[in-house]
């Protein structure tokens, strides 16, 4: 019994004093462990009241596993926002301050190709010295009054710009005041270039904005890309599949990319399409379905200011 006594006390004896040298060794040795494995796992200030980090830091110790992360380093969060940097300059800043109960608006008729177009306006007080003007396309639940109803036209005229909605023809937008049907072969680009023309308040640079079904008429414009087509504003639109890779690197139009982030559906499949054109910017409207800009028209608004003025700064 006390052979083994001693025995099994010497074992702890030499156990302890192992665990105590390789402790000794990893505590003194913390600074090249640090050097020779940084990039793996980086040091990172830790959050005050770990008191482990604390006596390391006191010692002049930084432990290569705590909280690894670099010091300094921006955020994952940050990051996608860097990367979304073109996003955010769609969004960024507020809108003046406006009265748009000072801007009427009108409605009227204008016939073009045998169809009798129904179509709203705002006309500017002061117009904007960039002469730019807006065509408001509509998606098949809508109608041109959509955009009177949340107040687009006449705060774009209030903006300085004159703002022209249209509903197209064809049974496939419910609402649409316009009286007759469009040839099936007939281009549809062809038809809102006569629609431009025959409007005389819009300007020879117009921005055309094209939420979901309307993008049958806009897309082809887009691709055809008349000299008037200063800007595009899809949100969402269908037959974006035209856009192959070969199509949309010959389109140098200026397009402001919008689409809601729960638009799961239409919006990310146009927007995968639309992503391709050279000369593009993205806007995401959070919280926003398939016609975001209903979710929030302020930032709506605020989009298409921004995309306007920041025309210039588009490659060409």
């Amino acid at each position: 019994m006390m052979a083994g006594s001693r025995g099994g006390m010497f074992l702890l004896g030499w156990s302890g004093g192992a665990l105590l040298v390789i402790l000794v060794f990893a505590v003194s040795h913390l600074h090249t462990t640090q050097a020779q494995f940084g990039s793996i796992f980086p040091p990172r200030t830790i959050v005050k009241g770990n008191s482990l980090y604390e006596r390391l830091l006191a010692a002049g110790k930084k432990s290569p596993i705590i909280m690894a992360g670099r010091d300094g380093a921006t955020p994952p969060e940050s990051r996608s926002g860097a990367a979304r940097s073109s996003e955010g300059a769609l969004t960024a800043g507020k809108l003046p301050r406006l009265n748009v109960q000072t801007v009427t608006d009108s409605e009227g008729k204008v016939k073009v190709q045998g169809v009798e177009v129904h179509y709203a306006a705002a006309n500017p007080i002061s117009p904007s010295a960039d002469g730019l003007s807006f065509l408001l396309l509509h998606g098949a639940s809508f109608s041109s009054a959509t955009w009177q109803e949340i107040d687009t036209l006449r705060t774009l005229a209030a903006l300085g710009y004159t703002a022209v909605a249209i509903d197209l023809p064809g049974s496939g937008f419910s609402k649409s005041q316009t009286v007759g049907q469009l040839d099936p072969s007939a281009s549809k680009s062809a038809f809102l270039s006569a629609v431009v023309a025959a409007l005389p308040t819009l300007t020879d640079r117009v921005i055309v904005v094209s939420p979901s079904a309307s993008g049958r008429f806009s897309i082809p414009l887009l691709i055809e890309q008349p000299t008037w087509l200063a800007g595009y504003v899809p949100v969402a639109p269908v037959a974006t599949e035209k856009l192959t890779t070969a199509v949309a690197s010959k389109i140098k139009v200026p397009t402001a990319i919008v689409y809601g982030s729960k638009d799961l559906g239409l919006g990310q499949q146009s927007r995968n399409h639309l992503s391709k054109l050279p000369n593009h910017r993205e806007a995401v409207i959070q919280g926003g379905g398939h016609p975001a800009y209903l979710h929030d028209p302020q930032l709506w608004h605020l989009i298409l200011s921004n995309f306007a003025k920041q025309l210039p700064s588009f490659a060409q």
